[in-house]
């Protein structure tokens, strides 16, 4: 007879049961597989694409030293310039400066910041950090404040330009204090008096910061 094999000779075959086990585990190895080759990458997809275009004095910008843009509710981009203020709707610009003769309030010609209201009013700071309100409806900048009474609109350097969801706007201002203007349709009116007990810009600007954030 010959002799029956040990149990350490061979491979072991396994039950029925264990291959049917072995299969189906394959399987779903096999199907995770796809799934994971085929399912796209998060982040993969191509960029979108974007066509710059640049924009210079011979496109009509009043000059091509920029110091601030923004884009307002209406859509259109106003553009802060060394001379002046540039308004874009997308084909053409048109201009804003203090030209002599023509009774504009303006202290100096070149613009550094631009924000609005919630009434879409445009305030603006310039060089000599002096702020005026570009009032939408008759398209002409405003003192605000010549407004404050007893007030050197003249002489005074603002810090910072706030705004309210009740569209009144903070303006603090440097070795005075904090004055808001409330802003209407088309009409303001200074509702809060400079407060003298704020000195410190710092703590000026964490007042309106905290109770007034920009958004």
């Amino acid at each position: 007879m010959p002799p029956k094999p040990s149990a350490s000779s061979g491979c072991r075959t396994g039950s029925p049961g264990d291959k049917f086990r072995n299969f189906a585990t394959m399987k779903r190895l096999l199907i995770l597989l796809l799934l994971c080759c085929g399912a796209p990458r998060v982040g993969a997809s191509e960029p979108p694409q974007c066509l710059f275009q640049f924009y210079t004095t011979f496109d009509g910008l009043t000059h091509d030293r920029i110091a601030d843009i923004y884009t307002d509710s209406r859509g259109f981009v106003w553009v802060c310039t060394w001379y002046g203020v540039s308004r874009f709707d997308g084909y053409a610009f048109r201009n804003f400066n203090a030209v002599p003769g023509d009774f504009s309030p303006l202290s100096h010609h070149r613009f550094v910041s631009v924000s609005e209201d919630a009434n879409g009013h445009l305030w603006f700071t310039t060089y000599n950090l002096h702020v005026y309100r570009f009032n939408r409806f008759t398209e002409q900048f405003e003192d605000v404040a010549a407004l404050i009474e007893g007030f050197d609109a003249k002489h005074y350097r603002t810090t910072h330009c706030l705004h309210d969801r009740e569209g009144g706007t903070w303006v603090a201002i440097a070795g005075q204090g904090v004055v808001r203007f409330a802003g209407r349709k088309m009409f303001y009116s200074v509702v809060f008096i400079i407060f003298h007990v704020f000195h410190c810009n710092s703590l000026i600007y964490t007042v309106l910061q905290c109770r007034f954030p920009t958004y």
